[in-house]
């Protein structure tokens, strides 16, 4: 979703869900919630053009880093080789196990799927790299790899710092919501 200085201007504060927003107006602060899902964020020096992403395995599946980097070159001029990309927080590969019905979809999508999945079991259930998955889709649209952190900081092992979603349900916890923010000053 694209956000202009029109809604700003017209007081519209509330935006129709999306898994991603982008906007160059510094008058706005674009925030994504997650619990699990990767925050992916990307910054254009040049243009002020930015994205807030939140990527989990639909999103990743679906390319949202990709469509969401169209936008900006298309609507903004960006040219993703002089982007800076931060991913925050996210289930890591140590943590999030999906079934055999996700793990086919990204194999029929990706040609590096095997590469994304590791401890496979008898069950056909499979640990998957979100991260890994989205920085391969970044560097296919162009992003620099020297220019795209990644925390490295999976939510699930960090109970002390983070919510997430599939721990918590795990204990019949509700998970809260982490809060990530881009904006410029």
């Amino acid at each position: 979703m694209l956000v202009e200085d029109a809604d700003v201007a017209t007081g519209r504060n509330e935006l129709p869900p999306a898994d991603a927003v982008v906007t160059r107006s510094s008058d706005i602060v674009l925030g994504i919630h997650t619990a699990d899902c990767a925050p992916i964020f990307i910054f254009d020096p040049h243009t002020g053009a930015r994205a807030a992403i939140h990527a989990g395995w639909r999103g990743t599946l679906g390319r949202i880093v990709e469509r969401t980097a169209e936008v900006m070159i298309t609507h903004f001029g960006t040219h993703p080789e002089e982007c800076r990309v931060a991913i925050g927080p996210t289930i890591g590969p140590c943590c999030y196990e999906v079934g055999p019905d996700v793990l086919e979809q990204f194999r029929r999508e990706f040609p590096y799927a095997e590469a994304l999945i590791s401890a496979p079991t008898p069950l056909g259930t499979a640990r998957l790299d979100v991260v890994d998955a989205n920085i391969r889709q970044l560097l296919d649209q162009g992003f620099r790899r020297e220019h795209i952190f990644a925390s490295g900081l999976c939510t699930a092992c960090h109970p002390q710092l983070f919510f997430s979603h599939r721990r918590d349900s795990r204990t019949g916890e509700r998970s809260g919501r982490m809060l990530s923010v881009i904006g410029t000053i």
